[in-house]
């Protein structure tokens, strides 16, 4: 009788438990019923965070605000429908009106509330402005406050996007102001702002400081115009709903799938892949970085140059001789990434160095072997020579040397970002190496140099291996914040520059070597100094 009764008691909890769990799919189910299936909106040129793809037969859109709120709403059930590209203010008119159901990264305005519902805070960022390159010094601002009175002051012409909140009531009253209109320009996009500014129809522009970053690195534009050292505001990002064709339901869902993307990792992904080449741009498009950048890869044509006279190498040996190590190391990256477009087709300037250093030393050489044959009989020419021979060749090539380590580093780690080669952890670091030290190897193979001095001892790839890493594990890190800024990213490039270059040089100093594998009967791990080898 007491089984009997214990078997009615489980099928009574086991029916229980059944209807709740039919409630529950029930709800959800209803729940998903009352999404809609797809959602429209349209790109309108703002890179790199939503943009329309050129240079292929198909019209493709990305970026990373695109791609994340694609995910997001992927992850719900929705399909996000992205339109052509249009203007800005055409794109509210249209998302006011119905046409289009969201905006994607919008900021918190008055009379935006009337007509959509905001997301949670999608994404942040900083507006700066822009002003004619070496103009910054004639204006003296420490916040906007200080910015709007030196508008007015001194007639300003400013530069804007049509439609655009900024961010800041004050700002956005100075430009809705009809007082202020003959002191305001107007544009459809953010590029366009770059070259009214060369033109010389405004003295400045407000503008997104990571989009300013990217249109001054992708378009090289750098030249126009110059970031003023001050953030203007910090603004949160949103996306936004039309109330006459979305629910607080939708917008619901939508904020706990992002929440779930930011919480998995999803997020950093997407940040690693379309901000951090444009913030690490944001130093390597500096002209001082392509100068120590090229007087590196003229260093290492040096190396090859040397080596092709000590061989009796003739002046297309030597060319092949001094092109390996400047730039065979960025060609071999550059096909293990499968990247588009080799770096030395971009860039074709680092080659034509080679091919300039290697003509300059074969006259320069020349000249010098007759002049040992000729100073017996001209105390003049014994000066000269004198005075060649008295140049620290050897340490200006080892300084030089050390920087073109540094830069050609960090270009191994923006390739690995660019070309989506993860972990990052592993390619950064292995780039850095093949970029800086590969070339090298390559020579010594071409040489028939089966010592491959790079290779053994010498503690100059492992700076390369170690700093890169050391920098692709920053961004690892950097990319689980929600703020991102380029003055943060470089500085820490140029604490990897700093450290490299210092670390090869105490290298010099102090003869620092690898230790090596050697065969001791142990098979184990030794240490050989050059005293014991000697």
């Amino acid at each position: 009788m007491t089984s009997e009764h214990g078997s009615i008691r489980f099928k009574k909890i086991l029916f229980v438990c059944l209807v709740i769990f039919l409630c529950q799919f029930s709800d959800s189910d209803v729940q998903a019923s009352n999404l809609p299936k797809s959602l429209t909106t349209a790109t309108y040129s703002w890179r790199p965070f939503i943009y329309e793809e050129t240079g292929t037969s198909i019209r493709t859109y990305t970026g990373l605000d695109l791609r994340l709120a694609t995910l997001i709403f992927r992850k719900i059930g929705v399909e996000l429908k992205c339109a052509e590209e249009m203007s800005w203010d055409k794109l509210l008119t249209e998302l006011k009106e119905g046409e289009k159901d969201i905006v994607i990264s919008a900021l918190p305005n008055p009379e935006r509330f009337e007509y959509a519902y905001y997301s949670d805070i999608f994404r942040s960022s900083a507006n700066v402005l822009y002003v004619r390159k070496g103009g910054g010094r004639k204006y003296k601002m420490a916040d906007d406050r200080d910015m709007l009175m030196m508008f007015k002051e001194k007639s300003f012409r400013l530069g804007v996007v049509e439609g655009y909140s900024y961010g800041d009531v004050q700002i956005d009253k100075y430009i809705s102001d009809p007082a202020n209109s003959s002191q305001i320009v107007r544009t459809q996009n953010d590029e366009s702002l770059f070259h009214i500014l060369q033109k010389g129809d405004i003295d400045g522009f407000l503008i997104d400081q990571i989009v300013g970053a990217d249109i001054a690195y992708k378009k090289r534009l750098r030249y126009i115009a110059d970031e003023y050292p001050m953030t203007i505001s910090q603004l949160p990002y949103y996306v936004i709903f039309s109330k006459k064709t979305t629910n607080p339901e939708l917008v619901k869902e939508f904020n706990h799938s992002l929440a779930q993307i930011k919480a998995s990792g999803e997020y950093s992904k997407l940040v690693q892949e379309y901000l951090f080449p444009v913030l690490l741009g944001f130093t390597t498009g500096q002209p001082w970085f392509f100068f120590v950048e090229l007087a590196g890869v003229i260093c290492f044509s040096l190396s090859g140059i040397l080596l092709a006279k000590k061989d009796g190498y003739d002046i297309t040996g030597a060319l092949v001789l001094a092109a390996m190590p400047g730039v065979g190391g960025g060609i071999v990256r550059d096909l293990i990434a499968r990247r588009e477009h080799l770096g030395i087709q971009k860039a074709p300037e680092y080659l034509i160095a080679v091919i300039f250093t290697v003509l300059l030393a074969y006259v320069v050489i020349n000249i010098n072997e007759k002049l040992k044959v000729r100073k017996a009989s001209s105390p003049f020419l014994t000066k000269v020579q004198g005075g060649i021979e008295r140049i620290p060749f050897n340490a200006i090539v080892e300084i030089l040397d050390a920087l073109g380590l540094s830069t050609l580093s960090i270009i191994g780690v923006v390739v690995a970002l660019e070309t989506k080669s993860y972990p990052l952890w592993l390619w950064g670091p292995l780039f850095a190496a093949i970029t800086s030290a590969g070339g090298g190897v390559m020579r010594d193979i071409v040489r028939g140099d089966f010592s491959h001095p790079s290779l053994k001892g010498s503690f100059y790839p492992e700076i390369a291996l170690i700093w890169g890493f050391i920098l692709s594990v920053f961004l690892l890190w950097y990319s689980n914040r929600l703020n991102y800024y380029p003055n943060e990213i470089f500085a820490a490039v140029m604490t990897v520059i700093a450290g490299s270059f210092i670390m090869r040089i105490l290298a010099v100093l102090f003869k620092w070597r690898v230790a090596p594998f050697c065969d001791d009967g142990t098979n184990k791990f030794c240490i050989l100094n050059d005293e014991k080898k000697s």
